[in-house]
């Protein structure tokens, strides 16, 4: 399909979404949000963002129901028709799932609707300038990605080489900056070494939890060998980046894998999670030209970027964002740095199955072939 076709099918998906909302939310003000998971965690920034408030969350977990869930009660799916004035919506990134969850509320007369289809359709027109801001192959992902969401499929665009997979991404900088914020084990600071053939300045890799932190020095004490790297050419930070400099704490995930999923809080010291040192990166790099700035944290990506935006323009860096952990960040990371960065081009790919791993590049238009 041509990027004009693939203009009309987004803009036709999304005019479809706020049918949807309409007809499933009508007049009701309040909402009851359908999940108490790992999704729901990643989601709560787009609750904020999209003021969605829920009265109560449904779960059919039986468990949790009367211990509260973030201050609201969890009620089992039974208790729906309980709430009069409250629509539905279901919080879930796997597709299986939904399918699960859609047909048991079917099967009780319950209408519902995907968050994706209420925020999506909410933010269609910023969606659509971000849609018409990219090339062809980007628009496509960018397009597939949103409907695929918005109609629960699997999606047609997917890549590998994630954080490279745009030609001004690799090939060597013999003098650039990497940093890798989110550097989880170190895995894409060993594939920027393979990629650079160990031509570079120096990486900065940024990671909150201890136990990924203790993997992630290991690793980086392995790839020093291997390359036979002085000291100082890879600097581990443990802290987290965020929006202002403050004291915080890591929130463990709540998946198989919590060091995976877990990321930072700025309300201080938790009996939930270690207390740590939180970075906004105009501080961090005040006295440090920047050329690569990566980023996956778990959903606080535009905080990121807002506590950096003075270095971003100062030394406009290559950048790789992540913008899947929420249906806010798919829209409001690219909004925001097309307004911030008027001069530089942008480029979005998909590097999984699933939903997850979706990545915006933005780079200075000087570097664009």
């Amino acid at each position: 399909m041509t990027g004009n076709d693939w203009l009309q099918r987004l803009e036709e998906g999304l005019r479809n979404a706020a049918e949807q909302v309409q007809k499933v939310r009508g007049g009701k003000k309040e909402w009851l949000v359908f999940g108490t998971g790992s999704t729901t965690e990643l989601y709560l920034p787009c609750f904020e963002a999209e003021g969605i408030d829920p009265i109560a969350y449904v779960d059919n977990n039986t468990s949790k129901y009367g211990t509260g869930y973030y201050g609201k009660p969890v009620v089992p799916a039974s208790k729906i028709a309980g709430y009069a004035d409250a629509a539905v919506l279901l919080c879930t990134d796997d597709r299986r799932t939904c399918r699960e969850i859609g047909a048991q509320l079917c099967s009780i007369g319950i209408p519902y609707l995907l968050v994706a289809e209420y925020v999506y359709a909410r933010h269609a027109q910023e969606i659509m300038e971000n849609a018409a801001a990219l090339d062809e192959t980007s628009l496509a992902v960018y397009a597939d990605r949103i409907l695929a969401h918005l109609e629960n499929r699997p999606l047609q665009h997917m890549e590998h080489a994630q954080y490279f997979a745009v030609p001004e991404f690799y090939g060597c900088a013999y003098r650039e900056v990497f940093v890798d914020i989110g550097a989880y084990v170190g895995d894409t600071i060993e594939q920027y070494l393979n990629n650079r053939q160990g031509a570079f300045a120096r990486i900065y890799a940024i990671e909150p939890n201890a136990a990924s932190f203790a993997a992630l020095s290991a690793r980086v004490e392995r790839l020093r060998r291997e390359w036979a790297l002085e000291d100082g050419r890879i600097r581990l930070i443990q802290a987290g980046i965020g929006k202002e400099s403050c004291q915080g704490h890591v929130v463990p995930g709540s998946g198989t894998n919590a060091q995976l999923g877990s990321r930072i809080s700025e309300e201080g010291a938790s009996d939930e999670g270690e207390t740590l040192v939180i970075y906004k990166v105009d501080d961090l790099f005040r006295d440090e030209h920047i050329g690569f700035l990566k980023a996956d944290i778990e959903g606080r990506e535009l905080d990121m970027l807002q506590g950096g935006i003075n270095v971003i323009r100062r030394d406009r860096p290559k950048i790789a964002v992540c913008i899947y952990h929420n249906c806010s960040d798919m829209y409001r990371i690219f909004s925001y740095l097309r307004e911030e960065l008027t001069d530089y081009r942008f480029a979005v790919r998909h590097h999984a199955h699933s939903f997850a791993e979706t990545v915006l590049y933005a780079y200075p238009v000087e570097m664009g072939g």
